[in-house]
């Protein structure tokens, strides 16, 4: 183990990984994997050396997708469940996902721009992590070079409204990154020949189509200019000039260095703005443990300065003394508990590492599509106030299959597969893709008007479907405009109680 090495950066792209070593001065390479099987064989044997030093995991491949969308403006716990479940319809197929409120909107209803980021392929991520989790190696999060680029801009004071840097990496290609005020909202990286140096031209080439780009999603009004940083190394070759125009400003940044991510990533590193993005909680739960570990230890230490602080100057009160250090080390106890808890929380099992993953995520879906009736409850019961005289008079709820399941359960079914319906359902709450149906009677009591029954129905649906995100299928309303539905009028004024039946679907969320 290297004493001087306070935190290893694994970088990842798409053909290998390289390994660096922060010293608190510099940067170092110190080795590269491929991305087979024996890169991943290589970088276990590396850490078998030292598997103490924290882990930051800095990714950069094309897979890094930006999406834009709008919420309501809630507070608080809502706002957390509300972007948790925006979130998850975003990006189904990854754990390496983000939410950020970048802002509001200035007219309206004044709702909440949210930028949504993922790294949309986990099979480029997940053996480099599996091996770190295997050796139980302290992750401290990961991040991407768009932040890093985010960082970088904060650092040298570069506060345009519109920014694009541009860097050329030697192993994957050329970044394009967009800051607004200076946040990130777009990265885009192409590849490129290596045998090439990059010319002015070819990135004119790829700049304006991401501005035409910018413009069409709505982040660039037309008449605004977009600032183009241009980081210039051994790599490229501006001899040809670029030539400004209303919409690109560009400005060349020259650098020692051949990598601007490096740079950038040497400057996060000193300033400490290097943050963890997308690393779920398994994956740092060794660096937590870590973080206990040192809780636990400066506490103890701090019990026994404090104790030996209080015995010194008492020291021909021998009783004293003796009983105060007793009631510390009492204090302590619970905690070394603590600390042995956690510690056996983490055994040695008797079967595969990959089999105990399957068995204990398949508990937690089936645990997460468990049903509490009265949440649902809750939830119609909100969505009635105001409506005075809607009566619910029934209530049949179960657990089916969502939408896009039973639409594959079809096709499969048409195919000729021989499954039958329980095993479809059972394996939809495995892959947590189940969803709450309840099947809603009632009447509109004391009311004369079936027109004024049906808005009161309508009312109520737009407010379980927009204020609690439920799907509603009207089976029967008070004004049935079908063929066959007969309507029936009452001339003398006196109340009617028309009924109604509306399904309610809401997709579970795991």
């Amino acid at each position: 183990m290297n004493k001087d090495v306070k935190l290893r950066i694994l970088l990842v792209h798409a053909s290998a990984a390289e390994l660096f070593n922060w010293t608190g001065r510099g940067v170092e390479r110190s080795h590269v994997y491929p991305a087979n099987h024996e890169g991943h064989a290589a970088l276990a044997q590396t850490l078998q050396d030292d598997a103490r030093t924290p882990f930051f995991i800095l990714v950069d491949c094309i897979e890094e997708d930006f999406r834009h969308d709008s919420i309501a403006h809630v507070g608080g716990s809502d706002r957390r469940e509300l972007l948790k479940r925006k979130l998850k319809l975003q990006f189904r197929n990854t754990p390496y996902r983000l939410a950020t409120i970048i802002g509001r909107e200035k007219s309206g209803r004044r709702d909440d721009n949210v930028l949504f980021s993922a790294l949309s392929n986990p099979e480029l991520l997940d053996p480099w992590t599996d091996t770190l989790l295997r050796c139980q190696v302290p992750v401290k999060g990961i991040t991407t070079p768009a932040y890093l680029m985010e960082a970088y801009a904060a650092k040298h004071k570069r506060h345009e409204e519109h920014l694009i840097l541009i860097s050329i990496e030697p192993t994957t290609g050329i970044r394009q990154t967009y800051l607004k005020n200076g946040k990130v909202m777009l990265s885009r990286l192409a590849p490129w020949v290596q045998e090439e140096a990059v010319s002015a031209n070819r990135l004119t080439e790829q700049v304006v189509p991401t501005r035409k780009y910018l413009e069409r999603i709505k982040l660039v009004p037309f008449d605004k200019p977009v600032k183009v940083l241009v980081f210039s190394s051994g790599l490229t070759d501006f001899s040809d000039g670029f030539s400004d125009t209303d919409e690109l400003q560009y400005e060349i940044v020259e650098m020692a260095a051949q990598s601007a991510l490096l740079e950038a990533m040497t400057d996060a590193l000193k300033k400490r703005r290097m943050r963890n993005l997308y690393a779920p909680f398994a994956l740092r739960r060794y660096f937590h443990i870590n973080q206990v570990r040192m809780g636990l230890f400066l506490l103890s230490a701090s019990t026994l300065l404090t104790t030996a602080a209080l015995v010194t100057p008492k020291f021909l009160n021998i009783v004293d003394s003796t009983d105060r250090t007793i009631s510390f080390r009492i204090q302590e106890r619970p905690l070394l508990q603590d600390y042995e808890r956690l510690r056996l929380g983490f055994p040695e099992t008797p079967i595969a590492s990959n089999t105990m993953a399957v068995v204990v995520e398949t508990y937690d879906a089936i645990q997460n599509q468990t049903l509490n009736p009265a949440q649902a409850m809750a939830s119609i019961s909100s969505a009635m106030r105001g409506i005075s005289d809607i009566r619910l008079i029934g209530f049949d709820w179960s657990v089916r299959m969502s939408e896009e399941r039973e639409t594959a359960a079809e096709q499969q079914l048409l195919a000729g597969a021989r499954i039958s319906p329980q095993a479809f359902l059972a394996q939809a709450i495995i892959d947590q893709q189940t969803a709450l149906n309840v099947i809603v009677e009632g009447r509109v009591e004391n009311i004369t008007s079936y027109q004024s029954a049906q808005d009161q129905v309508i009312n109520f649906i737009d407010a379980l479907s927009n204020e609690h995100g439920f799907t509603v299928n009207p089976l029967q309303l008070p004004l049935d405009s079908s063929p066959t539905a007969n309507v029936t009028m009452r001339l003398d004024g006196s109340t009617i109680n028309p009924p109604f039946r509306l399904e309610l679907m809401q997709e579970l969320q795991p």
